[in-house]
Order: structure tokens, then C-alpha cells, then sequence
């Protein structure tokens, strides 16, 4: 692979780091929607990397106070488990 280049700057809004873009900071990789959502404002050039897969974890997180309380949010968390159970597969 190539090497990992140090950061020179660092952002953490997905709508900031497509400004900063536009105006000439670089490339950067952000969500397809994020990047949408921005160049309706702001000239950007999508750059589509074949064979490029980029996978990031998701956290679920819940108040533990509802968790067993409420039955629609048992219910998500009985499919996000099925579903996750099956894509692991």
C-alpha cells in the first residue's frame, strides 16, 4: 500500500471539510451525501475510486433507563441484531 501522509489540517464537519476543499485545502474523503449536501454551494469535483471500499464502526448507544421499557425500540434493536447477525455471515 502507500503510506499514510500526517494530517496538516484536521476537521471534524463534514460540511467545513468540503468548504475547505472547494477553496483549495486539498482532497478529502466524506460521506456521499455530505459532499451532495455541499456542492450545491460550493464547486467540488467527485473523484470515484474504483475497487475503493472504505468501511468505518457504528456504536449503538441507547439510554438504559428505556431499553427494556419501550417495545418499539425492542423491537429495532431484536432486527439491528438479525440484520447484523446476517451481514456477518
Amino acid at each position: 500500500g502507500y503510506a499514510v501522509p500526517a494530517a496538516q489540517l484536521q476537521i471534524d464537519d463534514s460540511g467545513a471539510i468540503v468548504r475547505a476543499v472547494a477553496h483549495g485545502a486539498g482532497l478529502a474523503c466524506v460521506s456521499r451525501l455530505a459532499a451532495e449536501q455541499a456542492s450545491a454551494a460550493h464547486p467540488i469535483e467527485f473523484v470515484v475510486l474504483d475497487g475503493l471500499s472504505l468501511a468505518r464502526p457504528l456504536w449503538r448507544v441507547r439510554r438504559m433507563a428505556m431499553a427494556s421499557q419501550a417495545p418499539l425500540l425492542h423491537r429495532f434493536e431484536v432486527e439491528l441484531n438479525a440484520a447484523l447477525d446476517t451481514s456477518r455471515k
